[in-house]
This record gives structure tokens, sequence and C-alpha cells, in this order.
């Protein structure tokens, strides 16, 4: 899915603060449970996958756009924020459970990935600002996974499980093309973790 703020083709005249904000906390969670039983052989298999894309951007002015003019040297605007961030989650549990007498085979893949585009930006802009201008694009996500197996026989058992977690965002913050006249200007890219962070844990039994 996609989170977007624009301003483009006008002109703001407004004495005190220009917030353009545009944020995202996607979260999706996945969980599949895989249970197998029989006299002869037995085989169970689970699959869990969570993926989150998507993008959150903030932009004062685009390509092929009509660019942005805010305040002027006479009547200058209080600050001007332009903020974009991602706190998006994914988590996927799978578990696969196989009982048999001869025969018993059991297989659990959990996979969660992450991988958001942030971005706040200016292109053709032209600002005016008594105090702070400030560009912030930021990240802060998680993928937690789990996948458990277990084959319990009176033969032979066997049992593989795999967790993998993957977190991939792309932050930009960038002033392209523009005039920033400002008590102070911030142009800020940050990524982090949140909740668990990246974690994958696997585990099985025969």
């Amino acid at each position: 899915s996609r989170t977007n703020a624009l301003i483009d083709g006008t002109n703001l005249l407004v004495g005190g603060a220009v917030n353009v904000n545009a944020a995202a906390a996607r979260h999706l969670d996945a969980s599949a449970q895989g249970v197998a039983v029989a006299g002869g052989a037995a085989v169970g298999i689970s699959i869990a996958s969570a993926n989150v894309g998507g993008e959150a951007t903030a932009k004062l002015g685009q390509d092929g756009g009509q660019g942005v003019n805010i305040g002027t040297s006479g009547a200058k605007a209080g600050s001007v924020t332009i903020g974009a961030s991602s706190g998006d989650t994914a988590e996927a549990k799978a578990v696969a459970d196989a009982g048999g007498l001869g025969l018993a085979a059991e297989g659990a893949t959990a996979t969660a990935t992450v991988t958001p585009t942030v971005s706040a930006t200016a292109l053709d802009a032209t600002i005016f600002a008594s105090g702070a201008v400030l560009f912030d694009a930021s990240a802060t996500n998680s993928a937690v996974t789990d996948a458990e197996g277990v084959a319990i026989a009176g033969g032979i058992a066997s049992g593989g499980s795999l967790a993998q977690s993957t977190v991939a965002a792309l932050v930009t913050a960038d002033v392209s093309g523009s005039t920033v006249t400002a008590g102070s200007l911030g142009i800020d890219a940050t990524v982090g973790w949140t909740g668990s962070g990246v974690s994958a844990d696997a585990t099985g039994s025969s």
C-alpha cells in the first residue's frame, strides 16, 4: 500500500508552521499449522509467509510538477517540516506435527519480510522560514519468525524447520533543485528497529 503527502503547484504564505507528513504502520501476521497422523507413513508440512512492502512519501514538488513556494523574503513561514515514516511489522509462525507407526516426516517454514520505501524530498521548491526547515525520513520496522516441527514414529522419524526474517528498508531524505532560506536546515534519513527487531527461531525434533 501507499501513503503519500504532496504539495505541488502552489504558493503558501503562512506565518506559522507548515507540516507535510506521511506515516505508515502496516502489520501482517501469518500462521499455519499442519498435523498428520497415520498407521503407516505420516507427512506433515506447514508454510507461513508474511511480506510487507509499500511506501510512505512526503514531497514538496515532484517530477513534471509546477514547483512550490513557501513564504517570501519579506513574509517568512515560521517553520517547515517534511516528514515520512514507516513503522511496519511482519510476523510468521509455522507449526508442523507428524506421527506414524512406520515413517513420520515433518517440515515447517516461516518467512517474514519488511521492505518499505520511505522518502522526504523537495524538488523545485523555494522556502523562506524564520525557524527550522526539516526533511526527516525514518523506518522503524520488525520481522519475527518462528518455525516448529515434531515428528514421532515407531520406525523412521525425520524433521526440518526453517525460519527466515528480513528487513530491508530504503530510506531517503533529499533536497534537489530547490532554494532554502531558514534559521536552520536538517536533512535526516534513519533506520531502526521496533519491538523484537529482526529475529528468527527454528526448532525441530524427531
